[in-house]
């Protein structure tokens, strides 16, 4: 599919959407908002478990009512007090084949991280699903897409829900992967991070011997005073590049908040951006994440990178005026498409771990350019490093 489909309904989460279901429910927006990223999440995980059954998930689709038109979360808000409207009961149907008796444990694990309360968690569900269904139906309709291609796309945003998913609901979801070692469904053949069994087992004895000289190596530094690198702070970046970032610095925003971030890191380039009046966004104000990992050949973030995700949070918190593009990108190893789809899983990721930590959804956009827009030569090893990026665009302050 051309885009996402959990990135494409998370936009759908503008802020007259949130605030009407805010209304309706009860609840501040910033809950109702991450409330409903999590229903979303959820509905799509359930959906993703069962894709490899393409008659019960053509089943699935055809419990909410396809004759009701485009469902938007504004006609959803105003049917979720009427009890028999096809909505509601379309909605229903969906959670009941879904999730079954486990109905309450999922509406429990979102109102728990949300913050909203059980019966509100329960109503957003019923609101959600039936939307979710209405989606699907009209991508498939307007791509000449079959189940058998739905199946496909929602394994391979499997881990990007994963991580959009409340704590807990991964594993109801997909109780038979192993934490931190979920399937990815996108393999891209990324040098560096790809070990090929045949390879390994030829040259294992040499690794061997220059590790023992390393390691004798390491332990002669080491008892060389002059020698010693101290390395100081959490990024998660290659000794070498360290110091390439300065000292970390206190930086205290508008709304008060204490951020510690490198002098020369990206959170510290997009405040000075920012915070001048002079610089406008163009098409240059791209900002390359410098403390951003992930796990070989998957989308998923790994923990290191939470430090800085968190910086850039607090930043666009205190900047509510501040809209941004993150744009995720690869080397040219492996083929073009795959290398795309790994780059928008990528990308959107890190617009959901933002989301999660507050920020609406309506102020962010993920895009995946593969590639596209290299900014150094593919032709060498640190070149392709480079390469192999996520960006933020700064498209509005």
């Amino acid at each position: 599919m051309a885009h996402s489909l959990f990135a494409s309904l998370l936009s759908t989460l503008d802020k007259p959407s949130i605030g009407e279901v805010a209304g309706v429910l009860g609840d501040s927006e910033q809950t109702v908002s991450r409330g409903m990223e999590s229903c979303v999440a959820a509905i799509l995980a359930g959906l993703t478990a069962k894709s490899h059954d393409t008659s019960g998930l053509s089943n699935i689709l055809d419990l909410a009512p396809s004759s009701y038109g485009d469902v938007t979360w504004s006609r959803a808000a105003a049917s979720a007090s009427d009890p028999g409207s096809p909505l509601v009961s379309g909605g229903k149907r969906v959670l009941a084949a879904l999730f079954g008796n486990e109905e309450a444990t999922v509406a429990g694990a979102i109102s728990k991280d949300s913050g909203l309360r059980p019966s509100a968690t329960s109503t957003l569900l019923v609101m959600t699903a039936p939307l979710v269904m209405n989606f699907l139906a009209r991508r498939l309709q307007e791509q000449g897409l079959s189940i058998s291609d739905l199946g496909t796309a929602l394994r391979g945003e499997s881990t990007t829900m994963r991580n959009a998913l409340p704590a807990g609901l991964s594993d109801f979801f997909w109780p038979h992967a192993a934490a931190g070692n979920a399937a990815s469904p996108v393999v891209v053949a990324q040098a560096v991070e790809k070990e090929r069994a045949s390879t390994w087992s030829s040259i294992a004895p040499l690794a061997f011997v220059a590790l023992a000289l390393a390691l004798f190596w390491l332990f002669a530094r080491a008892h060389h005073p002059a020698a010693r690198i101290n390395l100081s702070g959490t990024a998660n970046r290659a000794a070498a590049g360290i110091n390439d970032l300065g000292e970390f610095i206190t930086q205290k925003l508008p709304n008060n908040t204490v951020i510690n971030v490198p002098a020369k890191g990206l959170e510290t380039r997009v405040l000075t951006f920012v915070q001048d009046p002079r610089a406008m966004p163009d098409q240059n104000t791209w900002f390359v994440f410098d403390r951003l990992q992930f796990v070989p050949g998957s989308p998923t973030l790994q923990p290191t990178s939470q430090e800085q995700i968190n910086n850039i949070a607090a930043i666009l918190a205190a900047y509510p005026r501040v809209r941004v593009r993150v744009g995720g990108y690869t080397d040219n190893v492996g083929g073009a498409e795959q290398n795309r789809q790994l780059s928008q899983q990528r990308a959107n990721s890190v617009v959901v771990a933002l989301v999660h930590k507050g920020i609406s959804p309506d102020r962010l956009i993920a895009e995946g350019y593969g590639e596209q827009n290299p900014i150094a030569s593919n032709s060498t090893e640190e070149g392709r490093a480079q390469n192999r990026r996520v960006s933020m665009w700064i498209l509005q302050k």
